[in-house]
């Protein structure tokens, strides 16, 4: 089983901020050291428009974005009982 979150609609201003000014475009981004050949666009594409993916590919993407203490943030994540809030989900693979 995966978790897999998504950005809420706050992340993505936070998000699309930070790719405006670090790279201009999602091809851009994805030709970054942290993200060539890791990730394709089509994960890119569905972190900028709120879909879900999987935590790590999510936290890479912060990474190279320079949000990477600001993840949970972007994702929504609460700080409830069990630390994740309605936004995060369990895929079974």
């Amino acid at each position: 089983m995966k978790l897999t979150i998504s950005a809420t609609p706050q992340g993505l201003v936070l998000v699309n901020r930070a790719l405006q000014k670090l790279y201009g475009t999602q091809t851009a981004l994805a030709s970054n050291n942290i993200l060539r050949g890791v990730l394709g666009r089509s994960t890119i594409s569905k972190f900028f428009t709120g879909k879900k993916i999987k935590v790590d590919e999510f936290k890479r993407i912060c990474i190279a974005l320079k949000l990477e203490s600001q993840w949970e943030e972007i994702a929504g994540l609460g700080t409830q009982d069990n630390g994740l809030d309605n936004n995060a989900h369990v895929c079974k693979n």
